[in-house]
């Protein structure tokens, strides 16, 4: 009897162990056959870039609560009931 629980319980440790590994995704790398390409500072995207990364969005965090977005005026909200159209942040 202990002989059979002994196997069971490493054929078990073998089966739990094995389906840890047996199961991993292999890395595929997509080769386009197109080279690479750095941005520099007068492309298009790297302008982009700038200017998503100097914008400061903190003045209407009571609204949307991020820095990383600005929402443009005017925009409608509620307060208690009531609807309000905030045209400036003044």
């Amino acid at each position: 009897m202990k002989k059979i629980f002994n196997y069971a319980m490493y054929v078990s440790l073998l089966t739990i162990a094995l389906s840890f590994t047996a199961c991993q995704d292999e890395f595929e790398e997509i080769n386009t056959g197109e080279a690479p390409q750095a941005i520099t500072a007068s492309s298009s995207t790297a302008d982009l870039i700038q200017r998503t990364s100097s914008n400061d969005g903190s003045g209407d965090n009571i609204v949307d609560g991020t820095s990383c977005f600005e929402i443009n005026f005017p925009y409608a909200v509620e307060v208690n009931g009531i609807p309000l159209t905030i045209d400036s942040e003044e």
